[in-house]
């Protein structure tokens, strides 16, 4: 027997949750360009001083540098492809933290105008906008106690 307020959808507010993933998406993509382009300057700056040296091109250390540099870029790549898929699972799963809370207590809202009698809201545990419960919980009660 599923658990009461469990949702199975996760976008729901799309809008707002596509967003908030773009967000993160671009957050992750920036965060992983500027991984990659340290990775570039570090090893410019690396060829840049064997020459200052007078090392020449031909020299077995520069063959070292380019192996160095394509292992790191595949590395580089492989753990930003884990952390990019990640990101958007996190991003995913964090927007439906904000947007279930907030869909579930506007639809009881909307119930209660459509002349539903007023009932306490829960969230689960793990959502965002908790004390939001307590506040229209106090509400309920107050205007419960008034009739």
């Amino acid at each position: 027997m599923p658990q009461p307020n469990r949702r199975k959808t996760y976008l729901i507010n799309p809008r707002f949750q596509w967003r908030f993933i773009g967000f993160m998406a671009t957050i992750s993509l920036l965060a992983i360009s500027l991984l990659f382009l340290s990775n570039i300057l570090f090893f410019r700056n690396m060829e840049q001083e064997a020459l200052s040296v007078g090392l020449t091109r031909d020299n077995p250390y520069f063959d070292f540098l380019q192996e160095q540099k394509s292992a790191l870029a595949s590395l580089y790549f492989g753990v930003s492809a884990v952390v990019f898929v990640l990101m958007m699972g996190l991003g995913i799963m964090y927007s439906h933290r904000i947007a279930g809370p907030l869909y579930n207590l506007n639809n009881k809202m909307k119930r209660i105008a459509s002349g539903e009698d007023p009932s306490p809201v829960n969230f689960r545990r793990k959502d965002q906008f908790l004390e939001l419960t307590e506040s229209f919980n106090a509400m309920i009660a107050k205007l419960t106690n008034r009739s």
